[in-house]
């Protein structure tokens, strides 16, 4: 028993001796150069890991060497290093420059994590062996928590100045990534040594109530600063504090960033904000869609109910303006341009309104992009964007003073030319583009952006009427590019505004390819026929339209009937057969010819080369009389074809005057006379193979009878009368200006238009109180 006492104790004294040995040699150097690490910023760093991982063996050894025993040792051996880092760090934090306190706090916050790390096996240890209350165990636990609270209470100020410091000096540029990187981990750190968050809420009040005394003066500085520069300086302090902050610290410092922010620019300043000093700037991060930008605006702004209206309102009234500006330079490149009207007075299309409603498009696809990638498809901002594009087309466009003299274009809106742009894509050989090689996927897409324009545009009844016009010309001409593009543009229509205002422009496509199938059932027929005497005898393949008159009727152009025309015999015997071929399809069905609509392709082979024409159904009956007679005057023409002299001079004239002269008069005047012998052209030169010669329904009046277009003797008779009598009534005015002009008949009418005209262009003056009396300009 005594030996084995002995040997117990011999063997105690080992372990004791080796426990000595250890702390000696090992935990105290590691411990010094702890020290000196945390003096020493610049010092090679020992890892928290590798500190855990030291504490941690030390505690294995005891626990092999029945460590309960040591545990006091081990617990002041814990207390001096807790003292010597805790007084380390203190010193650091007291005497290092700020130049170097990111990098030394960065170096002490991650020895002294690894040294509560430590503490923590031990008191998990404790734990483990000690069950039950132990007041020696307490004490020591209570000992830990004091100095970890101690180094907490340094580190904690610490950390709040270099924050808020930090941020304070961010202007207009974002945190560096490496600073942005050490505030990161001091915020981990911070939270790594207070898991339990007893502390967390006195440091997150400390940093809040200093952010926000900080956030006052940014906000204040921020106001004063341009636009972009404001959004700027707000935008890199939201990237900053996002990088930097925990989520429950970042969002209660943006809410009271926000709400400080708006409190500056709120009430009498807000008017200022938005209006003066935030129009033009706006508008151009509205044109150039700065979405960092208006991102930042939208969150300050657009969420607080306070000033979302107002926000709101202002992007709606940007957009307009950018349209007007639009609309303001169509203006003015319209003016510069001389006046082209169509003979019923509407609209002519032409490159200055191509480029409007390009411009419209272009406007559009910046507030699709506001609304996906600023706004987040936020119905409220979506609506005003939307209110935005409609204000543009319920509005007349600017009024032209050298178009005054046509009613239809006083009331010209978008609309209508909304419509003529479509046109333009869907027609085969217009002018505009017929020099372009359009593909079906660029069709498409732009008739995809033409049917939302046309759902922003309130008169939808007045773009259907200008539209069914311009589809009835393209599918009776065969000048569309493709019937299935326009079905898909017709379903657009149908989507965004409903069947009824579509209907008739399905039935128009609809008769085509109806017409379609029954010409080629026809020329089945004509095949298995033995014998078709009227086709043999004249030779000519028809292709007939088969118009609905519900459909055709109200989109046609306005053109006298013909209903008595007398077709020349070669027309006249396919007419019948195809006539004979229908009543026996639909017996109860009645045919009504419209030969004014029609077209023809005659072979002219008269002249050197031919060339072949492509000429409407009147025009060829023209043509077709010159192969029995070589001279024919008007009224010879009128009396074979039974057709009004007004029509046979309309007819005549694009014969006879225009580029492709078909015809040619005896005597060569710019106008024709019911006098005039016509004979066909044989010395026509053209290097065209195929012509095709204009509609005569087309022409205008001044083209027909180009001497009663006086416009500028109207106006200089008005100046002549005005600048000799002074000052004069309307009425008198009108009747002295049509007795001075006997020369050429001039109506009433289109001396009050000119008189308008002057007026605006300021050469004479209305009287203040009398509207009827004028006054000349001198």
């Amino acid at each position: 028993m005594e030996a084995s006492s002995m040997s117990c104790h011999q063997h105690d004294r080992d372990v004791e001796h080796c426990w000595n040995a250890v702390v000696a040699d090992v935990f105290e150097p590691v411990c010094a150069r702890l020290a000196d690490v945390l003096g020493e910023a610049d010092g090679p760093p020992v890892t928290a890991d590798a500190l855990t991982r030291l504490y941690s063996q030390l505690y294995d050894l005891c626990c092999v060497h029945n460590g309960v025993r040591h545990c006091s040792a081990m617990y002041r051996r814990l207390e001096l290093s807790l003292q010597t880092c805790t007084s380390t760090i203190i010193s650091v934090f007291e005497e290092c420059g700020r130049d170097q306190l990111l990098q030394a706090f960065n170096v002490a916050t991650s020895l002294y994590r690894g040294l509560v790390r430590a503490i923590a096996v031990v008191m998990r240890y404790v734990d483990q062996h000690h069950g039950g209350p132990d007041r020696r165990t307490d004490s020591k636990s209570i000992c830990w928590q004091m100095y970890l609270e101690n180094v907490y209470d340094v580190i904690e100020p610490t950390l709040t100045d270099l924050l808020c410091e930090t941020l304070q000096s961010c202007r207009q540029d974002s945190l560096e990534s490496e600073v942005t990187r050490h505030l990161q981990m001091a915020i981990h750190s911070i939270f790594e040594i207070d898991p339990t968050r007893r502390r967390y809420k006195a440091f997150e009040s400390k940093v809040f109530q200093r952010m926000v005394r900080c956030y006052q003066r940014r906000a204040r500085q921020i106001a004063e600063l341009p636009l972009h520069d404001s959004i700027r300086a707000m935008h890199d302090l939201f990237v900053a504090e996002k990088a930097v902050f925990a989520s429950t610290l970042q969002n209660s410092l943006l809410s009271t960033f926000e709400e400080f922010f708006r409190d500056t620019v709120s009430s009498p300043n807000r008017t200022r904000y938005f209006g003066d000093h935030m129009s033009s700037e706006v508008a151009d991060l509205v044109s150039s869609v700065h979405s960092s930008s208006l991102s930042m605006l939208y969150e300050v702004y657009g969420k607080d109910p306070s000033s979302r209206g107002e926000f709101a309102d202002f992007i709606q009234e940007t957009i307009v303006k950018k349209g007007r500006d639009a609309q303001a330079m169509w203006k003015n490149s319209r003016q510069r341009l001389p006046e082209r009207k169509r003979p019923d007075g509407s609209h002519t299309f032409d490159a200055v309104d191509m480029a409007l409603i390009e411009s419209y498009i272009s406007l559009f696809n910046e507030a699709a992009l506001l609304s996906h990638r600023v706004f987040l498809s936020d119905p409220f901002f979506i609506s005003a964007i939307r209110k935005g594009l409609i204000c543009l087309f319920s509005d007349a466009l600017p009024h032209m003073s050298n178009v005054s003299q046509s009613p239809q274009n006083h009331h010209l809106t978008s609309t209508e030319i909304l419509a003529n742009y479509a046109n333009v894509w869907l027609h085969k050989r217009h002018p505009l583009l017929s020099n372009q090689f359009r593909t079906h996927q660029e069709v498409e897409s732009v008739l995809s952006v033409l049917g939302d324009l046309f759902a922003m545009s309130p008169d939808h009844d007045l773009f259907m009427t200008v539209y069914s016009k311009q589809l009835a010309e393209r599918l009776l001409t065969s000048s569309s590019v493709s019937l299935p593009l326009e079905t898909s543009i017709i379903d657009k229509f149908k989507l965004r505004a409903g069947a009824r205002y579509t209907s008739r422009l399905d039935g128009m496509v609809m008769d085509i390819n109806k017409s379609m199938a029954l010409s080629a059932s026809f020329k089945s027929s004509l095949s298995h026929q033995t014998a078709a005497p009227n086709m043999n005898a004249g030779g000519v393949p028809i292709h007939v339209k088969l118009l609905t008159r519900g459909f055709w009727v109200p989109a046609m152009v306005a053109i006298p009937d013909v209903s008595n025309l007398v077709l020349p015999s070669v027309l006249r015997n396919a007419a019948v057969e195809f006539a004979g071929f229908y009543s026996r399809v639909h017996e109860r069905r009645v045919l009504y010819w419209k030969h004014q609509y029609g077209d023809c392709r005659v072979a002219m082979k008269c002249c050197h080369p031919a060339v072949d024409l492509t000429v409407s159904t009147l025009q060829a009956c023209v043509l077709v009389l010159f192969n029995k007679r070589p001279f024919l005057s008007l009224p010879d023409i009128c009396q074979e074809l039974r057709i009004e002299e007004e029509l046979g001079h309309r007819i005549l004239h694009s014969l006879v005057i225009g580029r492709f002269k078909v015809l040619r008069a005896h005597v060569d005047k710019p106008f024709i006379s019911a006098s005039d012998t016509f004979t066909p052209n044989y010395n026509l030169e053209t290097s065209y193979t195929r012509v095709r010669l204009p509609s005569p329904y087309l022409l205008r009046e001044s083209q027909l009878h180009p001497q009663q277009d006086n416009t500028v003797a109207v106006q200089a008779a008005i100046v002549r009368i005005l600048k000799r009598a002074k000052s004069i009534q309307h009425d008198d005015l009108v009747d002295e200006v049509v007795a001075l002009l006997q020369r050429f008949r001039v109506t009433h009418k289109a001396v009050a238009s000119r008189i308008q005209y002057l007026v605006e262009n300021e050469f004479i003056e209305r009287d203040g109180k009398d509207p009827d009396m004028y006054h000349f300009i001198p």
